[in-house]
C-alpha cells in the first residue's frame, strides 16, 4: 500500500490525496470570589481572602488519510503478533481535556 509523501503532493501523486485536516477547539473560564470581610474577622484573620476557580475544555480533532484506514489493526493483537505497537496506535491525536483548577488566596 503506497501511502503518498506526508508533506504534501508531489508530480507523482498529483492531488488525489486528502488534506490532512487539524482543528482544536477550546473553551476556558475562571471566576474570582472575594470573602466579606466580617466573614475574615470572624474567623479571627486579618486581611482579605480570595477564591479562584478555573475551568478548560479543549478538543483537537486530526483528520489524516495516511492513518485513519489502520484503525482496524490498531487494537487487534492477534492479528499482528505485536499487539499494540504497530501502526501508530499510541500516536492519537484526538481527544478532550477537562481541566478544573481551583486556588485560594490570603493577603494581609
Amino acid at each position: 500500500m503506497i501511502f503518498g509523501n506526508s508533506t504534501g503532493p508531489t508530480a507523482a501523486t498529483g492531488s488525489q490525496f486528502p488534506d490532512v485536516k487539524t482543528t482544536l477547539q477550546c473553551v476556558e473560564a475562571s471566576a474570582k470570589y472575594k470573602f466579606d470581610d466580617d466573614i475574615v474577622r470572624a474567623l479571627g484573620w486579618k486581611g482579605t481572602v480570595t477564591a479562584k476557580l478555573h475551568y478548560a475544555w479543549e478538543r483537537p480533532s486530526v483528520t489524516n488519510w495516511q492513518i485513519d484506514g489502520l484503525d482496524a489493526y490498531s487494537y487487534a493483537p492477534t492479528l499482528t503478533g505485536v499487539g499494540y505497537m504497530t501502526w501508530l496506535a499510541p500516536d492519537n491525536p484526538n481527544y478532550n481535556v477537562h481541566l478544573l483548577a481551583a486556588s485560594v488566596a490570603f493577603k494581609w
